[in-house]
């Protein structure tokens, strides 16, 4: 996926913000395609393509070097939104026994799919040969990997199909035997085998989502009445397993990503119980109690441990790699801009928190700058009083940051986190116009949710800057109406200032990018 950065430039307007724009998109492109499944898990691997097949018997990771020519068979599985690209880098290099693979996605034919990606995404045009091997590769191991479309954002019948289908394979592999196992965000609810009825389980959490239970408790719960979820599935087999992860999740704890099917997990039984006794369904579910109960006694193995987990797999019998994170692509934005010579600062990668208030303290950040104000306080080694210094000694100046914002939804607009946090942000800056001389200074600012999907709408996040504000000014534009309806997509759709690219096939949370440059 690639954004079209000229659709997003304005015409007949001052150059040097369409340059800021150019920057920003362009930056955000790099960032993006740093991210792609199929890179993330082809740079994996230190051989090129070709090199590898000249080698043709030692695969080399980013730790070690494993021989896969002594396996006997090689299978795959994948789950999660980037399952399908992830899965291509694989079985465009191996010889597949027999996989898996479950994503969100409506595939019909599974060769076809992947060879359209690869001829619209992937090939080297110039490198016919290996083009030409990578081709055979996917076509012949197509024949032995079955793709179920498994349900998302809640599991659905073919969920637990998917996870009866991952069981089998890894009963089935034994210790001559190498399983490559690809996770990504969403493959908590697309793969499931779950020891309660399904009717039980979709009944449960709807009713903990309806009370508020947040995540890490969601999580907890479904992880102790699962069969794959907390480290699980790796108990399953006896062959050597190599996990590739996606993360979707801020700091990349590999527990929580997909509910961390091949890593050790720190939740208990007795805290699944409490959060179940906290929102008062008890009595409402007598048959987890059960089974909670069951596990409190011992009855029930608790989910993979870190001692467990230490003492039988760090040895090699599984290793989980971490091949794409929110940070990577981060950095790769950092990059793009640093070669453009912006002056810039990482916000890090776990900004979290109400989308409004975030908004807030961005367009804080923006006064700041254009007042000199942003930076730190450095006593003086002269007299000892205190001066305020600024962190950036140059424009054009660059804010990078990474996470995942909220919203509460307040109407029945389209729209989405970035979008919202986008025009909250306008909304601050137009609060405070007087505090900011705009004849002096320009802004171009964004919001990205990197999987291409933001909320209810067509738009992954949006764009705007001192063109938008005018805009809104000139227009009589309320922006509050389109905030308290929960509507932003509307307005940046009529600014033109959307960013629509349809599903990435990737998603490692949301991106933001502020530009700054003095006139």
């Amino acid at each position: 996926m690639k954004i079209e950065v000229s659709k997003y430039l304005k015409k007949d307007y001052d150059p040097r913000l369409n340059n800021l724009r150019k920057d920003l998109l362009e930056s955000l492109n790099s960032g993006i395609q740093s991210v792609d499944p199929y890179i993330c898990v082809n740079t994996f691997f230190s051989y090129k393509e070709e090199e590898l097949i000249k080698e043709n018997g030692i695969l080399h990771t980013q730790k070690n070097s494993l021989d896969y020519s002594k396996f006997k068979n090689i299978y795959l599985i994948a789950f999660g939104k980037a399952a399908i690209r992830m899965s291509i880098a694989i079985i465009g290099r191996f010889n597949i026994s027999e996989g898996l693979i479950c994503s969100n996605e409506e595939v019909s034919d599974v060769e076809k799919k992947f060879l359209n990606i690869v001829d619209v995404d992937i090939l080297d045009k110039d490198s016919k040969k290996v083009s030409s091997d990578f081709i055979k590769k996917i076509q012949s191991n197509t024949k032995n990997i079955e793709y179920i479309k498994g349900g998302h954002p809640l599991p659905d019948e073919n969920s637990i199909k998917a996870g009866v289908k991952i069981t089998k394979i890894l009963e089935k592999a034994n210790n001559e035997d190498l399983v490559f196992i690809l996770i990504s965000g969403g493959g908590s609810a697309l793969v499931e085998r779950p020891m309660i009825s399904f009717d039980i389980l979709k009944s449960l959490t709807s009713d903990l989502l309806k009370k508020g239970a947040n995540i890490h408790e969601l999580n907890t719960i479904r992880k102790h009445l699962s069969n794959i979820k907390g480290g699980r599935l790796i108990q399953q087999s006896k062959a050597k397993i190599v996990s590739l992860i996606l993360s979707d999740v801020p700091g990349d704890p590999l527990e929580s990503i997909a509910s961390g099917p091949t890593y050790h997990d720190s939740t208990t039984y007795d805290m699944a119980f409490s959060i179940l006794k906290k929102y008062e369904l008890v009595e409402k579910y007598p048959e987890i109690v059960n089974i909670f109960n069951d596990g409190i006694d011992g009855k029930i193995p608790e989910t993979l441990k870190e001692k467990e987990y230490n003492q039988k797999y760090i040895d090699g019998k599984i290793e989980n790699f971490l091949v794409g994170s929110n940070y990577i692509c981060c950095q790769n934005i950092i990059n793009n801009l640093i070669e453009k010579n912006y002056n810039v600062i990482y916000l890090g990668s776990l900004i979290e928190g109400n989308a409004e208030e975030m908004a807030k303290n961005f367009s804080g950040f923006l006064r700041s700058i254009v007042k000199d104000q942003f930076g730190f306080i450095e006593q003086s080694k002269k007299d000892k009083t205190f001066v305020s210094k600024s962190i950036f000694s140059n424009f054009p100046i660059a804010i990078v940051w990474g996470g995942e914002t909220t919203v509460i939804v307040k109407g029945n607009g389209k729209g989405g986190r970035n979008q919202h946090f986008v025009l909250s942000f306008l909304s601050n800056i137009i609060k405070n116009i007087n505090h900011i001389d705009f004849t002096k200074y320009l802004f171009s600012i964004c919001s990205f949710g990197t999987d291409g999907i933001d909320g209810a709408s067509i738009a992954a996040g949006a764009i705007a800057d001192n063109w938008s504000l005018e805009f809104i000014k000139n227009h009589n534009i309320d922006i509050e109406n389109f905030l308290n309806n929960s509507d932003s997509f509307s307005l940046f759709e009529r600014l033109n200032d959307a960013i629509i690219t349809g599903p990435s096939g990737t998603n490692v949370t949301d991106v933001g990018i502020l530009l700054v440059e003095k006139m």
